[in-house]
């Protein structure tokens, strides 16, 4: 379920950063690496490894939204179904 949930935020990003190619880049590579992990913890083959290089990549990206002016911060959200 979270994992559905952060595929769709992620291409809601991507929406937004069309307009500036890096981050359109690292959109679309946070993208690709969120949808290999959920796939990954689909079939149950996720290691620690994957979900560190997931959070590794969302770091990133929001690192290079700051330093173009378009600075985020990670919120804590319930998600229904995910106890």
């Amino acid at each position: 379920m979270a994992g559905l949930f952060t595929a769709h935020e992620l291409k809601v990003a991507k929406g937004f950063a069309v307009a500036n190619p890096t981050l359109c880049n690292a959109v679309q590579s946070i993208s690709n690496n969120f949808t290999a992990l959920v796939d990954k913890l689909k079939n149950g083959s996720a290691t620690e490894a994957d979900v560190n290089a997931s959070q590794s990549s969302f770091d990133a990206l929001r690192q290079q939204a700051t330093q173009d002016g378009f600075g985020f911060n990670e919120k804590n959200v319930t998600v229904p179904g995910a106890d």
